[in-house]
């Protein structure tokens, strides 16, 4: 069941994030990860984006959207979809 290792998924969420990044919202279906969050920098998105990306829990992180907020450049909203690989925290429970 996913809901057991929800706790390992925010903890790997939280060690991932970059500080400038927010996360606004978080899906998990049929071991798919769906992130949506804000951010000031369009380069705090592809830091995210390679942490994800070396992390042994997630796999194919992909950028599904990224848009600018509001006029004056009030930075970015985003989201990203992902597949979460449970199996890699069987060890660790």
């Amino acid at each position: 069941s996913q809901s057991r290792y929800a706790g390992q998924l925010f903890l790997e969420l939280a060690n991932l994030f970059p500080d400038t990044v927010i996360l606004t919202r978080l899906a998990l279906r049929n071991n798919i990860l769906t992130l949506d969050g804000r951010t000031k920098s369009h380069t705090a998105v592809a830091d995210l984006m390679q942490a994800l990306g070396r992390s042994m829990l997630f796999t194919q992180p992909t950028l599904v959207s990224i848009r600018q907020q509001g006029e004056k450049n009030d930075g970015e909203e985003f989201a990203i979809t992902l597949g979460c690989n449970f199996q890699a925290l069987d060890g660790q429970v």
